[in-house]
């Protein structure tokens, strides 16, 4: 999918939604047995503070912020038009990912804490600290899909969200794994995407991306209990995807300067 605001927006929806029925048609018209599509707890929106919601909850796109929700829900809803029509056809809607990433043009989760913290770059704790969010290592997001494949229903969707934490809790688990003090300092959102803003036009290196502060500003509280009951999901901790990632990259060689 489209993931970077660099592009125009017809782009976006030719990749995302028009890409997407593309590839289901040629699916259907094979008779392939099992698909799976890959969407996101972002399609879902985000939750009321104390909410936490499941693959049946109703969202208008009306509400929608990004394109990414637009784009993605448009595949969705093309998806679920093929089951109707008897395309074995899954959605899987993981949580905001992290892990190793070796190649990729766009900051990821792990970028903008854990590496960037590495780097003894500057961090705080964005917002109010009390954002839940749903994260998933992307070693269980792809195991997710695989048991999606195997022992998913026609038509039906699976939350792969991980553990639910906040900022604070975030950055104490990534704090451990580097053997250093968490930050303390606070940072309200509209003056880090004020900062972030003024970063890319002087240096056009945005110090954090738009999805990311779109996120961080707000709740997305999910429970992956379907997943785990019908699929025999088992997702890491947090501590535990975190641990995984930061000796994944000590052993590409990792230094310190390329955050």
């Amino acid at each position: 999918a489209i993931v970077s605001p660099a592009v125009p927006e017809s782009e976006w929806w030719r990749v995302n939604r028009d890409g997407s029925q593309g590839v289901l048609q040629v699916a259907y018209d094979m008779k392939v047995p099992s698909v799976v599509q890959v969407s996101s707890v972002a399609v879902l929106g985000p939750t009321q503070p104390g909410e936490e919601a499941d693959e049946s909850r109703s969202v208008d796109p009306k509400s929608y912020f990004s394109l990414y929700q637009k784009t993605k829900r448009a595949a969705d809803d093309i998806a679920l038009e093929f089951a109707d029509q008897g395309l074995g056809i899954k959605i899987v809607y993981p949580g905001f990912g992290y892990g190793h990433v070796t190649v990729t043009g766009y900051p990821t989760f792990s970028d903008q804490t854990l590496l960037r913290a590495a780097a003894g770059k500057s961090v705080s704790i964005l917002g109010s600290g009390k954002n839940q969010l749903s994260l998933t290592y992307y070693n269980d997001i792809v195991e997710g899909i695989l048991l999606a494949h195997e022992h998913g229903q026609q038509g039906e969707g699976y939350i792969l969200g991980g553990e639910t934490v906040t900022l604070p809790e975030v950055w104490k688990v990534i704090a451990g794994s580097l053997d250093r003090d968490p930050p303390r300092r606070r940072t309200p959102v509209w003056l880090a995407r004020m900062k972030t803003n003024l970063a890319s036009w002087t240096t056009g290196r945005a110090t954090y991306t738009p999805d990311f502060l779109d996120m961080i500003g707000r709740d997305w509280n999910f429970s992956s209990e379907k997943a785990k009951r019908e699929l025999g999901w088992q997702p890491h901790s947090f501590q535990e995807g975190i641990a995984q990632t930061w000796e994944s990259y000590q052993a590409m060689g990792w230094g310190g300067d390329r955050a």
